[in-house]
């Protein structure tokens, strides 16, 4: 192990559920922790037809993952002073867990849980169905999601993967269901 708070030197690792790690020591002192996961994910790989599935698995993979549904990881996230976020690229998608450097180990396990036993429970694909589809009409409607949108569709041609804001449409959102959805696509 590296000089624990030494933040210019970084270790590689794997951790016991599975995980490639990269550490970066945080500054002596730090009272928070962020841990993250990047990997090849993102909305580029939506597969024709299936638009924003990238989206969907991302957001779904941070309510309800392991032996936590929807509410029990909510509130164990809470008991633990931390937060789960995810991000999405058109070739990566980012699963992030903040919180108590001191429990690090644990907000290491929960991030595991994230990214390895993500559940997709029907109740939540029709929720974050709803959520994508208001993000749908954002883009459509607000100036700057239309730029964006815009300026992506000037600067790469047709079947790019950087060409497309990954929301997909409605219809696309529509057609993904619990049978359908790929329990590794993040």
């Amino acid at each position: 192990m590296a000089e624990r708070h030494d933040p210019l030197r970084m270790e590689y690792g794997t951790h016991d559920a599975g995980l490639r790690l990269l550490r970066q020591s945080p500054p002596a002192g730090a009272a928070s922790a962020s841990i993250t996961y990047v990997g090849p994910a993102g909305y580029g790989f939506d597969p024709a037809g299936g638009e924003g599935i990238a989206r969907m698995v991302a957001r779904l993979a941070t309510c309800a993952a392991g032996p936590f549904g929807r509410v029990a990881l909510a509130r164990e996230l809470d008991r633990a002073g931390a937060t789960l976020t995810s991000q999405i690229a058109p070739e990566s998608a980012e699963i992030t867990i903040w919180g108590p450097a001191a429990g690090w180990e644990y907000l290491l396990e929960l991030l595991a849980h994230a990214v390895l036993r993500p559940r997709f429970a029907p109740e939540d694909i029709e929720r974050v169905q709803r959520q994508l589809r208001e993000s749908q009409l954002r883009e459509l409607t607000q100036p700057a999601h239309r730029a964006e949108r815009e300026l992506f569709r000037t600067l790469f041609p047709a079947g790019h993967p950087y060409r497309e804001t990954g929301w997909g449409s409605a219809h696309s959102i529509g057609r993904i269901v619990a049978t359908r959805t790929p329990p590794t696509a993040v």
